[in-house]
């Protein structure tokens, strides 16, 4: 297999040249493309994203409070964003550093008192911005768990 030809076509010709499917196809063309170095760390076909998810041990309404409830917010997150969407309870997006990246939060509850939150921060430049973004959302959820554990 060339390592000039696009993603779509490494994981077509690995699903239809061995027996494995859709995902286990895609799964090793990005580790295919890794090891060549046709794919960095973090990097998405639309540029670069992370992830991070944390579990509470507080109901899913008061997470999802958390991040909207500006107030709320205010205490563990003092980057200016700009809300743009959200879904009691579900959901929450916002532009970041003036709307040059994003994050997405979706909520989860895991019991009665406790809920998760996966944060996705997108449209990031490289993956230095990523591991650097990765390292803040993860510090920033310790945050917001210290503060829900004086609460």
């Amino acid at each position: 297999m060339s390592a000039e030809k696009p993603h779509k076509e490494i994981a077509q010709w690995i699903y239809d040249n061995y027996p494995v499917g859709g995902w286990w196809s895609q799964m090793l063309t990005v580790e295919y493309e890794k090891e060549k170095d046709l794919r960095k760390l973090y990097q998405k076909p639309k540029g670069f994203e992370i992830s991070v998810s944390k579990t509470f041990g507080i109901p899913l309404k008061n997470l999802y409070n958390y991040f909207v409830n500006i107030k709320l917010r205010k205490n563990w997150l003092v980057e200016d964003i700009e809300v743009t969407t959200k879904s009691i309870d579900k959901s929450f997006r916002a532009k970041w550093n003036h709307g040059f990246t994003r994050i997405s939060v979706n909520f989860y509850s895991v019991g009665n008192k406790k809920s998760r939150a996966v944060v996705r921060h997108l449209k990031l430049k490289d993956s230095a911005q990523a591991v650097s973004k990765k390292k803040l959302c993860a510090k920033k959820l310790y945050m917001l768990e210290k503060i829900n554990n004086k609460d």
